[in-house]
């Protein structure tokens, strides 16, 4: 599940997750994630993110929140990633809604 803006961005497998990252690399200078929170629901972990970064040639500047992640583990394997706009859909998602 993304949110609209991020539609684009599934993926599905090793090759079109190296893809996604390559073509970020294309189009920013710099991209920083950092998370902001964690909350450990078991097999789920929610993630609160601040997207800091600069444009490639544009040097647009971005300080926001974009979306939040949700780690999904299988016997201790990350499987799966999905991104929600809001903190409480990432919450509601990970099955820790407070």
């Amino acid at each position: 599940m993304l949110p609209a803006h991020q539609a684009f961005d599934s993926c599905v497998g090793p090759d079109q997750i190296i893809l996604f990252w390559v073509g970020l690399d294309e189009t920013m200078d710099e991209l920083r994630l950092l998370p902001q929170e964690y909350v450990d629901a078991g097999d789920r972990v929610a993630v609160r993110l601040r997207h800091f970064g600069r444009g490639k040639g544009s040097g647009a500047e971005i300080d926001t929140e974009l979306y939040h992640q949700v780690t999904t583990f299988e016997d201790g394997v990350i499987t799966r990633f999905d991104y929600v706009e809001t903190w409480d859909e990432a919450l509601e998602l990970a099955g820790a809604r407070q």
